[in-house]
């Protein structure tokens, strides 16, 4: 549910800044990205509390506007994001090798 729910988020956010076709490119790849997620998001050592409180917070700042923070909160979600992907594809590198 969360992952489904986290989708429908950032696809809000895509339409809101009118980036729907970014997330249409998301969208055809999205069983490979969901299969990622699962790793990175429902693996050991990952927040999905702190995850849903970034989402809040975004969520605040777009609508009082406080652009400055926003930018700060989306740059740490992002590279936390990152982060945690680097994690996963050294932890479990047998799963992004061999055929396709």
């Amino acid at each position: 549910a969360f992952i489904r729910l986290d989708d429908e988020f950032h696809h809000a956010l895509y339409i809101a800044a009118r980036r729907e076709q970014l997330s249409r490119m998301i969208g055809v790849h999205i069983t490979h990205y969901h299969r990622f997620r699962a790793l990175m998001d429902l693996g050991e050592g990952r927040d999905l509390n702190l995850l849903y409180q970034q989402h809040v917070g975004i969520l605040e700042l777009i609508l009082s506007k406080k652009t400055d923070e926003l930018r700060a909160l989306i740059y740490e979600h992002i590279n936390q994001g990152f982060a945690k992907s680097a994690e996963v594809i050294y932890l479990h590198g047998d799963y992004f090798t061999g055929s396709v």
